[in-house]
């Protein structure tokens, strides 16, 4: 069972945009399965109409204030 899985949204790949559902697992991405599959997990995150960007960073993250 994995820990989560983002389900219907749009992938945005390297190398193209397609639909399809992201496993977490570990706080890592196990895999990408294609729309029509189907995985157990924890917690379900249903991304219909959003794109979802794997291991996308958010920039707004305050580097220079360490423990704050």
């Amino acid at each position: 069972m994995a820990d989560l899985v983002v389900r219907n949204g749009r992938l945005v790949c390297p190398n193209e945009i397609k639909e399809g559902a992201l496993v977490v697992d570990d706080g890592r991405i196990a895999v990408i399965l294609p729309p029509d599959e189907s995985v157990e997990a924890k917690q379900v995150v249903d991304a219909h109409g959003c794109y979802v960007l794997p291991g996308g960073i958010d920039d707004h993250v305050h580097f220079n204030d360490p423990g704050y």
